[in-house]
């Protein structure tokens, strides 16, 4: 984004298919390093890939987070839109604070 000139505009990194998703689990009294054979979904999670930017794990085909993101993708909208046309305002039908303006 930032090639284009669009380095200030919000990001949201999607992972689809995690339905799909395997790992193998490390036995307890195993010392080696963990690989990425090793990391589990909640410590991709965690990483820095996740705290980054706005990120989201969804499986569009079990649906599981699909509604969240489209909370989000909405929220995004209306405060955009609500921005540049501040005379023709458009109701917020989530509560819930998604981004920090």
């Amino acid at each position: 984004l930032k090639e284009i000139g669009a380095g200030d505009k919000k990001e949201i990194l999607v992972f689809n298919k995690i339905d799909n998703f395997t790992y193998t689990e490390k036995e307890a009294d195993d010392l080696t390093p963990k690989t990425l054979a090793n990391m589990s979904l909640e410590d991709w999670q965690k990483t820095w890939l996740a705290k980054e930017q706005y990120c989201m794990f969804i499986s569009a085909f079990e649906k599981e987070d699909v509604l969240r993101l489209k909370q989000v993708l909405y929220k995004i909208i209306h405060n955009i839109h609500n921005q540049r046309f501040p005379y023709n305002l458009i109701p917020d039908i989530f509560d819930e604070t998604i981004f920090d303006d």
